[in-house]
């Protein structure tokens, strides 16, 4: 069995990091480690990731000396990891049983893809279940919409290609790295949804809706001038239009 890395960046988590830890911890794959990235968190966050570490060898924790945000937190968590695999989940969200080894399998199985990336379950703070639209799970949508969503994993080869996130893109690190690795990599869907992406308040898809619009045109527009592919092109020019119409969207509703 591969070894997978799994990046944890928490911010004042303390809330739902519990559930998030122990769903790592109930995995049927167990040849796993868990980084967290505690990034200046000034509630019970510490306290309650070291009581974990005290309690299972594969955790460990790190914490930021001064606020570094996401992409940056998360380049410094696989910085330490010494898995095949990686991945990474947020604080807030929690796996099912079976994702690790599901997508560990997957890549074991077939060396010629370097991605793999799953649905996901939508949940509401206590963990109800939202009826949200389904999007397309198709990787050749992704210049249209991020179709890799919350629950993934990759060859470490992809991350080193990469160089890691880009620290500058703060809000849509995440769809930048998926849009550079289509550039370079096979990625594939797996028809499952062993993950739960928790919506609440706090999310920061909710609070900074306008600013994710505008950096996702601007990594739209790089991504248009490096490709070549008609086909690739006309999907980029797609999502392009479509950031431009979700922006206009959002200033109507305000």
């Amino acid at each position: 069995m591969s070894k997978v890395s799994i990046v944890l960046p928490s911010y004042n988590g303390e809330r739902f990091i519990r559930e998030s830890i122990e769903s790592v911890i109930a995995q049927d794959y167990d040849n796993w480690e868990l980084i967290i990235i505690d990034d200046c968190s000034s509630d019970s966050t510490p306290e309650i990731c070291e009581e974990y570490v005290r309690r299972d060898s594969r955790i460990s924790y790190h914490r930021n000396e001064q606020n570094l945000k996401l992409p940056a937190s998360l380049n410094k968590g696989f910085s330490f990891a010494t898995g095949d695999y990686l991945t990474w989940t947020s604080d807030d969200n929690y796996f099912r049983h079976d994702a690790i080894g599901l997508m560990a399998r997957a890549l074991d199985d077939d060396a010629a893809v370097d991605v793999v990336y799953c649905d996901i379950n939508c949940v509401d703070e206590n963990g109800n279940a939202l009826n949200l639209p389904k999007i397309t799970t198709s990787k050749h949508f992704l210049p249209i919409i991020n179709v890799v969503r919350a629950c993934f994993m990759y060859r470490k080869r992809v991350h080193e290609k990469l160089e890691g996130y880009d620290e500058t893109l703060f809000l849509v690190e995440d769809y930048d790295f998926w849009l550079r690795s289509y550039r370079y990599f096979n990625l594939r869907y797996i028809d499952e949804a062993p993950y739960y992406y928790r919506f609440h308040e706090r999310s920061l898809s909710k609070t900074k809706e306008l600013d994710i619009r505008r950096l996702t045109k601007k990594i739209l527009r790089r991504e248009l001038e490096h490709e070549s592919r008609l086909p690739r092109r006309f999907s980029l020019m797609c999502g392009i239009l479509v950031s431009d119409l979700r922006t206009l969207l959002i200033k109507i509703k305000r």
